[in-house]
């Protein structure tokens, strides 16, 4: 199984965290909030804090976040995802973009081969050659998103994801790609609720 973290995207023009939560809250003003407090929820160091407030903010103001927006870009179609492709395994990513589209998979229907939603995180999806597994959602659904730390929280506790991650860690051989330093704290979260640290 190939385990896609952020920085594949991020070779094809998506943003880093940084600044994907920075559009987020950009996306807030002057609707939600004033460009002042833009200023000062931006300089909280921890992106991921800053998606956390983007979210939270939004959902109290009755506004949706165009997360599809903030992550459209034209690949090249010579990139790393054509790259990626060939492999003939199942793929799990954290990442929300939909630019992973397995070549064995390409023949069938996008909904047979496409998981993001917790009812879908069973161990039978990695069974099977050219799945593509979204842990924390995708965005064709953008409100059942893992964006904010209340949302990992809760994502993280339950039975669903507990199990698949077990599933995952104690039948598959795992290839992480795509992991830095800024997302260290999300993988070793995922690795201790699938048993693997």
């Amino acid at each position: 199984v190939l385990f896609i973290g952020a920085g594949v995207p991020r070779l094809i023009g998506c943003p880093s965290w940084d600044g994907f939560a920075n559009a987020a809250l950009a996306q807030l003003v002057p609707a939600c909030i004033n460009h002042y407090e833009l200023t000062q929820i931006l300089s909280i160091n921890d992106p991921k804090k800053r998606l956390s407030l983007a979210k939270i903010l939004a959902d109290k103001a009755g506004i949706t976040i165009d997360f599809d927006r903030l992550l459209r870009v034209d690949p090249p179609s010579e990139s790393i995802y054509s790259h990626l492709a060939k492999f003939r395994c199942a793929f799990v990513t954290t990442n929300y973009d939909k630019y992973l589209i397995p070549d064995i998979s390409k023949a069938r229907s996008e909904s047979e081969w496409r998981f993001s939603s917790t009812e879908h995180l069973l161990g039978v999806n990695l069974d099977t050659l050219g799945n593509v597994v979204h842990l924390h959602g995708c965005i064709d659904e953008p409100g059942a998103m893992i964006v904010s730390t209340q949302d990992y929280l809760e994502h993280y506790a339950t039975l669903e994801v507990r199990d698949f991650l077990a599933y995952l860690f104690r039948r598959k051989s795992v290839l992480f790609l795509g992991y830095g330093l800024e997302e260290v704290e999300v993988l070793e979260y995922i690795l201790r609720k699938g048993g693997a640290v």
